[in-house]
């Protein structure tokens, strides 16, 4: 009994071993950096997005037609215009800030400190991918 313990215990610290190399070899990676700290630069866009959607369909009928004749509808507008502008350009925003971040990252990376010519072409181009 003694031995199967210790034979499971072993396979466990084998299979640890592999998943503590591929995730140090992901750390790693510059590409997977510059997706996770652009997804971390996209919540308080997320935030105001979504707090514009839940201020405009909360479900209290004299809260809606409050909302709805608060200065003639305006804010209305101005919450669907926040929630669609963050629903629409999500992807543009997305890729905007993995450039800057990738920009960044490899700069630290090779020691470069040249200012920000190279991270301002970076997102010209990839906006330019999307016109």
């Amino acid at each position: 009994m003694l031995e199967v313990i210790d034979i499971e215990g072993q396979k466990m610290e084998k299979v640890k071993n592999i998943i503590i190399r591929v995730t140090d070899k992901l750390e790693e990676s510059c590409v997977l950096g510059a997706i996770r700290q652009a997804m971390i630069m996209m919540i308080p866009l997320l935030v105001v997005g979504y707090m514009s959607a839940m201020f405009l369909n909360l479900p209290i009928p004299a809260y809606q037609t409050f909302i709805t004749t608060l200065f003639g509808g305006r804010v209305t507008e101005v919450l669907q215009c926040v929630y669609s502008t963050v629903n629409d350009f999500f992807s543009v925003f997305l890729v905007v800030a993995t450039s800057v971040s990738y920009s960044i990252i490899k700069q630290k990376k090779q020691g470069i400190y040249e200012g920000t010519g190279n991270i301002i072409i970076l997102v010209i181009i990839s906006l330019a991918a999307f016109a």
